[in-house]
């Protein structure tokens, strides 16, 4: 097929473009003008503003601290009022009392007044209460003395409340369920230890919302400037707000929270008491800039909050006069680049136009040169390259059709080696094709034979062609060549050069070969054969070749597969037929002896190798062995005994015929030794069992490829009808013994008789028709039934007459 390409030519009528040159120089120049300036006043905008955040945070770090010193020293004081409590005598016995009294009596009435009073005297010390409520609880959580008579008798959880330390005594709660409900508050406690040291009850201080604001109104008072936030050690995050003066609970979960959260606990874990500093959103959706420090004196996190508008405004106010003193600098250098520009593009007009015409398709215009500058060296190279562009494209059409013819030519030779049916065709027409079509010096296909020791020549076409097929050619597959080393690591090997490779056998019918490729027709690691090519010029195989001779090597090995399934089908079919005709041999075989000793006759023309083996006392006692894929000159000498542990055969083959790779681990030794020395790729394992033991091993092999569970079907089932036979003949030996004892040899020839009669019969009067597999098996097996019902009838009559006979003479 011929294909004509002409040469590409653009449209007369298309756009023409309406820049200029000139005009992208000026738009160039002017981008890397802006481009430093903008470099220069980004650099000073951010260093501005990484100066103003700097020092943000050194203010705000050197406030926070300031602020949080002054409520941390507040709950310091808290903490020793309460201590100083516990540690009056009268307070620690009125404890004691309260306690163990009971709440119901008037003493505890009593107590509880007393109590309250001291806590009272308490709160007067100072300006403010100290405490809002107070709390005494037993070691179980339940609340003793109450300074809110409703508490009386809750039951608290006591680590809810428990003391954190016992350097920290305070902590902020929001929600201390069932006490508040929604609602921020200080916590103070102090455990109430016996002289023994043992801990009976705990004595809890509580700030409620109005005296906190008191106690954190030095944060407050940094509003509106900044915002305080409390983070609680379970992720709770409480505003202050100081215009309602309440406490609120955020509760809208945003990156910023997470990130403030995630930084708590890192310096929670670090046991860090630095404050540092994070850019955030705030809850109301503007940029800030946050401080955050972690207190253990009130076990929770301060956020100092700052906008970001209040920290970076004087730098953003810079921002549009920057703008403008950029914008003005671009303008006064565009108009002094446009001058300048205009006088160096005109000169290069007229070679854009000489270039545009080139552009359309007239290969032979040039563009004429007129300087020897710079715009002179520009229209001398574009000429040259016009020359080899030229050049370049006429080559390029060329390989296009190399490719082309290629392609086509793959697809005929893949489409005959499909369509062929006859596997001497498929080699003819493929080696062919490849010298007819791509100009091969020699092509030949080389099969392993059935052995796999030579590469035998099967066809070719070339030169050589009929003298190899004459000198019927052949190769030791290990050999040192080309083909050996294909053969032998199932790999493609090309020969550039065959003066440089030292695997190239040099054959005299082929003395003009310059390279050569082997590739091996194989299916996954089984190699079947190799494609031979051959050519008289050198790297005459490239990828692309390389590649179209794989893919056929893989159709032809497919092909040859295919047909191979179908030859072992139809040996499959003879050697059941076969193995059918021979059934009436083991039938009339008397022991079980002669049962093994027929059998391994009649597998001795099995077109595999089998060899059979009787197992009997840890002992494999080689019966038969033939190979008739091999001649006599490759005969292996096997033991007549081996040594086997019965147990492990038994338990390899309990569940019937395995079939396996000799390599395999889990194969008995003794059966894996024979496999191997036979040169077996594959090995069947089929046993014979008599009343569940096994009795027999057939061991059929297959070399170079691997059996399948239909190649050894037949076997399967004669091994089937060995089996009944054993049986049949164990069962008329115990038979024979009960006759031996009461002496009736005369019905034993009976029951003899009836058994050499039922067989025959049986094998005569069922006809079989249709020779597959199952049913010869299904026939074989209700022969067997048959002949062994009748012999087992004969047999019970004939005991059960002797019996009553034997006991008339006794009673006479």
């Amino acid at each position: 097929m011929t294909v004509t390409h002409t040469t590409p030519k653009l449209n007369s009528k298309q756009n023409r473009f309406k820049g200029s040159l000139a005009g992208t120089l000026v738009r160039t120049l002017l981008i890397f003008t802006f481009i430093p300036l903008a470099l220069m006043a980004g650099g000073a905008y951010f260093r501005a503003r990484t100066l103003l955040r700097e020092q943000a945070v050194a203010q705000s770090q050197n406030l926070l601290s300031t602020q949080l010193k002054l409520i941390e020293d507040e709950v310091n004081n808290k903490e020793e009022h309460l201590q100083h409590l516990i540690e009056s005598s009268d307070f620690t016995i009125l404890i004691e009392l309260a306690l163990h009294a009971n709440p119901q009596s008037a003493e505890f009435r009593k107590i509880r007044e007393s109590f309250i009073k001291e806590f009272q005297s308490l709160n007067a010390q100072a300006d403010s209460p100290a405490f809002n409520q107070f709390i005494l609880l037993d070691s179980s959580g339940n609340i003793k003395i109450s300074s809110n008579t409703e508490w009386q008798g809750l039951t608290l959880n006591p680590s809810l409340f428990a003391q954190t330390s016992d350097k920290y005594r305070s902590k902020f709660l929001y929600g201390a369920s069932p006490l508040y409900k929604d609602q921020f508050i200080l916590v103070t406690t102090l455990n109430y230890q016996t002289d023994r040291g043992s801990t009976i009850g705990t004595l809890i201080g509580i700030t409620e919302k109005e005296n906190l604001q008191s106690l954190i109104q030095p944060l407050n008072g940094l509003s509106p400037l900044a915002d305080a936030y409390f983070i609680l050690p379970n992720n709770q995050i409480i505003y202050s707000d100081q215009n309602a003066k309440e406490f609120v609970l955020i509760t809208d979960t945003s990156a910023s929270q997470s990130k403030l959260t995630s930084k708590l606990s890192q310096l929670i874990q670090k046991e860090s008491l630095q404050s540092e500093a994070l850019d955030v959103t705030a809850p109301n959706g503007n940029a800030a800039l946050a401080q955050i420090q972690w207190s253990p004196a009130i076990q929770a996190g301060v956020v100092l909050e700052t906008n970001a508008v209040e920290v970076y405004g004087d730098v953003t106010g810079l921002a549009p006069f920057t703008i403008l003193l950029i914008l003005a600098t671009l303008a006064a250098t565009g108009l002094v680049l446009l001058f300048g520009v205009n006088r160096v593009i005109k000169p290069l007009r007229t070679l854009s136009e000489i270039t545009q015409g080139f552009a359309e398709g007239d290969w032979d215009r040039r563009a004429e040169v007129l300087s020897n500058d710079e715009v002179g060296l520009l229209a001398s190279s574009f000429n040259h390259m016009a020359d080899e562009l030229g050049g370049v494209y006429r080559s390029l059409e060329q390989k296009v059709d190399e490719r082309t013819r290629q392609v086509h030519t793959a697809a005929e030779v893949a489409q005959s080696v499909t369509t062929l049916s006859n596997l001497d065709e498929m080699f003819n027409k493929t080696v062919a094709l490849l010298v007819e079509q791509f100009g091969f010096y020699q092509a030949s296909i080389f099969m392993l034979d059935r052995n796999g020791k030579y590469l035998e020549f099967k066809t070719g076409f070339g030169s050589a062609s009929k003298e190899l097929a004459e000198k019927k050619f052949k190769l030791e597959a290990s050999s040192t060549s080309i083909m050996g080393w294909v053969n032998t690591y199932n790999q493609v090997r090309v020969a550039s050069d065959v003066l440089d490779d030292e695997f190239h056998l040099k054959n005299e019918l082929l003395p003009e070969t310059r390279s050569e490729a082997g590739v091996p027709i194989s299916l996954g690691n089984t190699v079947m054969g190799v494609l031979d090519v051959q050519s008289t010029q050198p790297d005459a195989f490239n990828s692309e070749a390389i590649a179209m001779l794989q893919t056929l090597a893989s159709q032809l090995a497919t092909a040859v597969q295919t047909v191979g399934l179908t030859e072992t089908s139809q040996i499959n079919l003879e050697e059941l037929a076969r193995l059918y005709r021979s059934s009436q041999l083991i039938a009339e075989a008397g022991n079980e002896s002669e049962i093994i000793e027929v059998s391994g006759k009649i597998l001795q023309d099995a077109p595999y190798p089998v060899v059979v083996f009787r197992l009997k006392d840890d002992q494999l006692e080689l019966y038969s062995y033939s190979d008739a894929t091999r001649g006599t000159e490759s005969f292996v000498e096997l033991s007549k005994y081996t040594h086997v542990n019965s147990e492990e055969v038994e338990k390899y083959l309990e569940n019937g015929t395995v079939i396996a790779i000799p390599e395999q681990e889990n194969i008995p030794a003794a059966l894996k030794i024979v496999a191997q020395k036979l040169s077996f790729d594959s090995v069947a394992y089929i046993p014979v069992k008599i009343y569940g033991r096994t009795s027999t091993i057939i061991m059929v092999g297959m070399r170079k490829q691997i059996l399948s569970s239909g190649s050894i079907q037949p076997y399967t089932g004669f091994a089937d009808l060995m089996c009944i036979a054993l049986e049949r003949a164990s069962s008329m030996q115990q038979t024979a013994r009960i006759f031996v004892r009461l002496k009736l040899w005369p019905q034993s020839a009976k029951l003899s008789l009836s058994l050499q009669i039922c067989m025959p019969f049986s094998m005569h009067y069922t006809p079989l028709s249709n020779k597959s597999l199952a049913n010869i098996a299904l026939w074989s097996l209700c022969m067997m039934i048959k002949a062994i019902r009748s012999a087992f009838l004969t047999a019970m009559k004939t005991i059960s007459s002797c019996r009553l006979n034997h006991f008339h003479l006794e009673k006479d």
